[in-house]
This record gives structure tokens, C-alpha cells and sequence, in this order.
């Protein structure tokens, strides 16, 4: 595994999960099996070019981004935060474990 596909496969595995998809609905809108999808997430593997960019289409990232290790991108941390909040909001459990700890970070 090359330092650029581990970068990729880390990208498209983290704006895959902002969008909410899961890899076998990603693989299927761009037409490829779920295990080529793992394997690209995992860095063991680079997409071809045409599947690329319909990974970038579907992800609505650019091709340049898949690319570029962006580890701290605070538009794609305030997209993931936004996401998880909602998921928190509709989970009480989650809810009240969320807040015990805010509650512990702002007093």
C-alpha cells in the first residue's frame, strides 16, 4: 500500500460515511463489487481512473479531494458533526450519555 492510496482510501471511506452510504451502496451506484470498494477503503487497491471520478460524482466531492490528506478539513468536521448530532437527537440513550459528557467538557 502506497502513502496515496492509504490517503484516498481514507477519504472516500470518510465521505462515504458523512453522505450516510454504506460501501455496497457505493460500489453499486458506480458499478463495481463491494469487496473492489473494501479494498480501495482499505489501500490495497486504486480505482481506475473512470471509477474515481464516479466516486468523487457520487461522494459530490471533487476528484483533487480523494487525494489530499485533509485529516483536520473543519468543513468535512462540521458536515460529520452535524450528521452525528442528528443521530445522537434521535437515540435518548445517546442523547443523555452525549450530554453527561458536554456537561464534563464545559463545567
Amino acid at each position: 500500500m502506497t502513502k496515496l492510496e492509504a490517503i484516498l482510501g481514507l477519504n472516500i471511506r470518510k465521505y462515504r460515511n458523512i453522505k450516510g452510504l454504506t460501501q455496497e451502496q457505493l460500489a453499486e451506484s458506480i458499478g463495481i463489487e463491494p469487496s473492489s470498494m473494501s479494498d480501495i477503503e482499505r489501500g490495497k487497491r486504486f480505482p481506475r481512473p473512470e471509477n474515481l471520478e464516479k466516486i468523487a460524482k457520487e461522494l459530490n466531492v471533487s476528484y483533487s479531494a480523494l487525494l489530499v490528506d485533509t485529516l483536520i478539513d473543519p468543513n468535512v468536521i462540521k458536515e460529520d458533526f452535524n450528521r452525528r448530532l442528528e443521530i445522537v437527537n434521535n437515540d435518548i440513550e445517546k442523547f443523555n450519555l452525549a450530554y453527561e459528557y458536554l456537561k464534563v467538557l464545559t463545567d
